[in-house]
């Protein structure tokens, strides 16, 4: 029958072992098993996807081949695809009806109705490239760079304010801290990424009203929601600020990589990163809920639900609420492995604290024993288990104690032995030691002579041929010297 304490840690070590197996087995299991991953869409055009929203049962995505497709929610049945645009299609933004796209390098904005599928307008504005476009209140925001006339990017940004009904300009906003990456509309408030900075402006007037700085990289996405900014920006932080204030409220960190996007709704941040990874906060406190293994490239939340573009053209549609419950159940299982750890931890050291403590004591009976030929045998048993420090001292003891015993010369004939032996091996160690040494010169002289040799090829012929033989010599003497010094250990 086994003791009790080897039996209990038995069944500590089986616990952690079915609390890990079970954590291998959520990492494993496709996550649509476990209710995350609702429904996956392949691309219409069957191309990577560099933009998406969703809104009013539709979700819209823009490829890099200036293609828009307009999907139905439900089902994922195509319903629209609008052509115009001449390269990739940056950024898209929906809202009452409207589909606004920007399509980096050709310059324009373009304005579709979302349920026909027509162009309504055309905007230009001079851009060198549309990065980001928004619309809210009436108004279409498009932000990017000049023009420069020769195709070159510029350190300056640009935000052109159009009216939706009409398609005429209102505004012009020249940002000379930086390229604009990123643009938002709430609350009557242009809200967009300048550079390292966040800047909100007036909609109605067009005045800058504030510069949020703290940002140490580009700012690659700008979203509104609940009365706060969120920031996601190449420095692998996302920052949420106060809408009214300014103030700076919190800095997400755990992205390895740059932010490419973030999309916020129902209190839940969720942000995609060039680390291939989705990861899922919460807006109010700022905490990690969740992270998934997807290397998205646009993102966009609506209904409970989060909507990825994927690399590998594909659109996911994951349920947040079970992606969320299926990360704590993860976290729960993760910390109970872990208190199981440190208790199995704390267990085997005290065990291990307790046979020292219980070796020592036999030690100390041993030293003190009363019979010379017990000591003895102990110190041999010591011996023979190269442990020759306890030995030595048993050794020593049996002749301080037991002078006029006849083991007390055995324990000196051991005792000189093991020095002689100890001097022996150093003694070894030594010369072995020095032969390598000297062995290891000997090796290096014979390649500085071999190499000495080589130098005839150049001397005879120099030219390529020679040289190359040069160096197939010198290579020679290489290998020979490593071989030398191989055998010199």
């Amino acid at each position: 029958m086994l003791p009790i304490d080897n039996l209990l840690k038995k069944c500590l070590i089986f616990t952690l072992h079915f609390t890990l197996c079970a954590i291998g087995l959520l990492h494993f299991v496709h996550p649509a098993r476990a209710g995350e991953l609702l429904q996956t869409l392949s691309a219409p055009s069957g191309h990577t996807f560099y933009s998406l929203a969703v809104a009013e049962g539709k979700i819209v995505i823009g490829d890099i081949y200036h293609n828009i497709s307009v999907l139905d929610m439900a089902n994922g049945s195509l319903l629209h695809t609008l052509s115009g645009h001449s390269t990739g299609i940056k950024s898209i933004a929906v809202s009452d009806g409207i589909i606004v796209s920007g399509a980096g390098r050709d310059g324009a904005t373009k304005v579709w109705n979302l349920t026909s599928g027509n162009l309504l307008h055309t905007l230009s504005g001079n851009f060198g490239e549309v990065n980001s476009v928004a619309i809210a209140d009436g108004k279409i925001v498009s932000g990017g760079w000049p023009e420069t006339g020769g195709g070159g990017r510029i350190d300056g940004g640009l935000i052109k304010v159009w009216d939706l009904p009409s398609g005429n300009l209102l505004h012009t906003l020249k940002v000379d801290s930086g390229l604009v990456e990123s643009v938002a509309v709430a609350h009557g408030k242009i809200i967009a990424g300048a550079r390292h900075d966040v800047k909100i402006w007036d909609l109605a007037s067009g005045n800058l009203i504030r510069t949020l700085s703290g940002h140490s990289d580009y700012v690659k996405s700008i979203v509104v929601a609940d009365g706060k900014i969120v920031s996601g920006a190449s420095d692998r932080t996302i920052k949420v600020w106060d809408l009214a204030s300014g103030s700076l409220l919190r800095t997400l960190s755990g992205h390895s990589g740059y932010i490419k996007s973030v999309a916020v709704a129902h209190g839940k941040i969720v942000s995609i990163s060039g680390d291939k990874t989705i990861r899922v906060w919460d807006l109010a406190s700022g905490s990690l809920l969740r992270t998934l293994p997807e290397n998205a490239n646009c993102v966009a939340v609506t209904d409970g639900k989060i909507f990825s573009g994927s690399g590998d053209k594909t659109i996911k549609v994951w349920d947040i609420n079970e992606t969320i419950k299926v990360g704590q159940q993860r976290a729960k299982a993760e910390m109970e492995a872990k208190q199981l750890q440190a208790k199995i931890d704390a267990d085997a050291k005290q065990q291990q604290a307790k046979a020292e403590a219980e070796a020592k004591q036999r030690f100390e009976k041993i030293l003190t024993a009363d019979k010379p030929q017990a000591m003895y045998l102990a110190a041999v048993k010591y011996e023979d288990n190269d442990d020759s420090g306890k030995a030595q001292k048993v050794y020593k003891a049996i002749m301080d104690r037991f002078p006029e015993d006849a083991l007390a010369i055995k324990a000196a004939d051991r005792l000189l032995s093991m020095k002689n032996a100890s001097q022996a091996q150093a003694s070894n160690a030594r010369q072995a030691q020095a032969n390598a040494s000297s062995c290891n010169k000997q090796c290096s002289a014979l390649y500085e002579a071999c190499r000495a040799q080589c130098a005839g090829f150049s001397d005879r012929a120099p030219n390529w041929a020679a040289s190359s033989k040069r160096g197939e010599c010198e290579s020679h003497c290489y290998s020979a010297q490593s071989e030398c010094k191989s055998s010199c250990r």
